[in-house]
C-alpha cells in the first residue's frame, strides 16, 4: 500500500486466467475512465535479454489499443539518494484511457507475454498518472540525435510543492520540464476487490526534467532553492538518466 490518495472508484471487470480478475483502483477526483493516462513503470532489470524480448512483444499489445511508449531511460548517476526508491529503469507508457488499458489486460496474448515480465524485472513498481505539466506529446526518440540526460525526481508521500518547482525552472532556460504527474490509480489482482494483491506503487508523484548538460541539472539539485523543496516529502530520490527510447 502507498500513501497516494484513496481511490473511490473501482474497475474490476478485467478477466484474467481462471477465477482471477484485475482491479484498477483510481481516484475519481484526479482521473476519469475515458481520458489519457500515463503508466509509470519503475523497476530494476533481472535479465536484460528477457526484458528486451518481453518489451518487443508487449509493445504490440500496447499499440493495438492505441497506446505507446512516452519515454524510457536508464540510470546513469544518483544525485539524491533514498535507496528504497532507487530503480535502474523508468518507462512511461501513454494509454488512450483506462478503458483501453483494461481491454489490453483481457487479451490472451498480453496475458501470456506478461509472464516474461516476471522473469525479466525485479523491484517492479507501477502506477497510473494524469499528466500535470500541460505539455504536448513529443515526437519519437531519434537514436541518432545527441544524447540527452534526464533527471527523475520522485516523492514518496506527503506534500510536494510542484508549483514552487515550476517557478524555479522558469529561472533556468537550459532545463525543460519533460513530464510531471501524480499517482492517481493503482492495479491489483485477485478474486475480489476486497481480497486482492496490489502491484507495488512506492511513489506518489514524479517530475522528469531534461537538459543538454548533466552539470546544469546537478547544480539545480544542489541549489538551496531545490533543497528546500525536499524537506516535505517523506522520501525523495533524484538521479540522472540516459534516454534510450
Amino acid at each position: 500500500m502507498t500513501d497516494s490518495p484513496q481511490p473511490d472508484i473501482q474497475i474490476h471487470d478485467a478477466k484474467l486466467p481462471g477465477s482471477l480478475k484485475a482491479f484498477i483502483f483510481r481516484d475519481n477526483s484526479l482521473l476519469q475512465d475515458d481520458e489519457p493516462v500515463y503508466a509509470i513503470n519503475w523497476f530494476n532489470t533481472r535479465s536484460a535479454l528477457v526484458y528486451d524480448f518481453y518489451n518487443f512483444l508487449a509493445v504490440r499489445s500496447v499499440r493495438k489499443i492505441g497506446g505507446g511508449p512516452f519515454i524510457k531511460c536508464k540510470l546513469e548517476k544518483t544525485l539524491m539518494d533514498d535507496d528504497t526508491l532507487r530503480r535502474d529503469v523508468l518507462l512511461i507508457v501513454k494509454y488512450p484511457s483506462l478503458v483501453n488499458f483494461r481491454r489490453m489486460l483481457e487479451s490472451t496474448m498480453f496475458q501470456l507475454v506478461s509472464l516474461l515480465r516476471t522473469a525479466a524485472v525485479s523491484d517492479f513498481t507501477f502506477g497510473f498518472t494524469k499528466r500535470q505539466d500541460g505539455g504536448a506529446d513529443l515526437p519519437p526518440h531519434d537514436p541518432k540525435a545527441p544524447t540527452k540526460s534526464v533527471i527523475t525526481v520522485i516523492q514518496y508521500s506527503g506534500a510536494f510543492d510542484s508549483g514552487a518547482l515550476y517557478r524555479l525552472l522558469d529561472k533556468h532556460a537550459d532545463i525543460d520540464l519533460y513530464y510531471s504527474g501524480l499517482i492517481s490509480g493503482e492495479i491489483a489482482t485477485g478474486k475480489t476487490s476486497d481480497a486482492c494483491n496490489r502491484v507495488p506503487c512506492i511513489i506518489s508523484g514524479i517530475h522528469v526534467l531534461k537538459s543538454d548538460s548533466a552539470s546544469v541539472i546537478e547544480t539545480l539539485i544542489e541549489s538551496p532553492d531545490f533543497q528546500s523543496l525536499t524537506q516535505t516529502p517523506k522520501q525523495i530520490y533524484a538521479g540522472l538518466y540516459n534516454r534510450i527510447l
